[in-house]
């Protein structure tokens, strides 16, 4: 109905989107972002029908609307226009003096499991944060409804976080879970915060923008509706966009892990009771206790079944309460050194002895 002729899209700095449409063969701009910078560019307001003076008393009243909106955990847009003639194109200058028409305010709601998937996070020792676009009083109440700290000094927001240096972020670092009106350049600052902590740092994003923290992070996770570009950055793509997702794969993750030391324990044990046999047999003079083909008898066929077993064995009912592994822990941890030397040790002297 009105056509398009030229478009100034949303960036992370500008904060709102412009359209140049003909509207009955007249030309308007549309603008719509986020309703600080709107109120800002805003010098009158549409009431009844006419374009009226935006002043201090209902800029005031808006101020009260917003805060009001956002502490429902509402996600609000304003919505402007201005007359305009012989545009071509739509430039940063010609986006001023607008005339504010209201707010448009809507419901995102929490998926039903994400509360859940929140707590099982932090019984996993994981500190899951909320870094958003979203206003701080918007961040807060979602950060409420998921069991996070929502207090004056464990929430930060991007205008805040510039003026901190690298040594002061990472002294607050761990008592903030709530950033909210957050640029690309505050998600990088905060991966490289966790990092220097010794963290492990895995972030979600879906724009073309969060392509630099997303490759930063040690486990970057690209949302399936992102952009092509987030995607080929990350190390995991959430097919359905759902949190519980990354919950679920982290206690899969866990469950192989495990199931692979098992395997390894097993088999290290098996081949190190043959070590020992065998080479305590030579140095006692003893005839070898097993022969060639006995020794791929028993690492073909009998430990083949055994070790598939293993490797399909239930995961443990606490492997979502436990801490998770340091960053250089080995694959083969003590706790299987000892396992496999006492295993070993103890067959060896029982083999031994049957065989004397």
């Amino acid at each position: 109905e009105y056509p398009q002729l030229d478009i100034l899209s949303f960036n992370s700095d500008r904060k709102y989107t412009a359209t140049l449409r003909e509207v009955e063969q007249q030309q308007k701009l549309f603008i719509n972002g986020a309703p600080e910078k709107i109120m800002e560019l805003a010098s009158k307001i549409q009431v009844e029908g006419e374009a009226k003076e935006f002043n201090e008393s209902r800029q005031e009243l808006f101020r009260n609307k917003l805060k009001e909106m956002t502490e429902q955990g509402l996600r609000v847009l304003a919505v402007g226009f201005k007359d305009v003639e012989d545009q071509k194109e739509v430039s940063p200058d010609l986006v001023e003096d607008i005339v504010l028409v209201g707010f448009v305010a809507f419901k995102d709601p929490l998926r039903e499991e994400a509360e859940s998937a929140i707590k099982t996070c932090r019984q996993a020792g994981m500190r899951p944060v909320i870094v958003t676009g979203d206003p701080l009083l918007t961040a807060k109440a979602v950060g409420e409804k998921l069991g996070l700290r929502t207090g004056e000094e464990n929430a930060i927001t991007g205008m805040e976080l510039e003026k901190l240096s690298e040594e002061e972020l990472q002294e607050k670092i761990k008592d903030i879970d709530i950033y909210a009106r957050v640029e690309p350049r505050h998600k990088l600052k905060i991966v490289k915060a966790w990092q220097a902590q010794n963290q492990v740092v895995a972030m979600t994003g879906d724009g073309v923008n969060d392509a630099p923290a997303l490759k930063k992070a040690d486990i970057g996770v690209a949302l399936g509706s992102g952009t092509d570009v987030a995607k080929e950055v990350s190390d995991l793509v959430l097919l359905n966009d759902n949190f519980n997702i990354m919950v679920a794969a982290v206690e899969e993750g866990r469950a192989i892990l495990d199931n692979l030391r098992k395997v390894i324990t097993y088999l290290l044990s098996d081949s190190f009771s043959e070590t020992i046999i065998i080479g305590t047999s030579i140095v006692f003079g003893f005839p070898l206790p097993i022969a060639a083909v006995q020794i791929l008898w028993i690492n073909l066929v009998e430990d083949s079944l055994p070790s598939i077993a293993l490797a399909f064995e239930p995961k443990e009912d606490e492997i979502m309460e436990r801490d998770p592994s340091p960053k250089d822990i080995p694959l083969l941890t003590k706790e299987m050194k000892s396992i496999i030397f006492i295993i070993g040790i103890f067959t060896d002297l029982l083999l031994l002895g049957l065989f004397y």
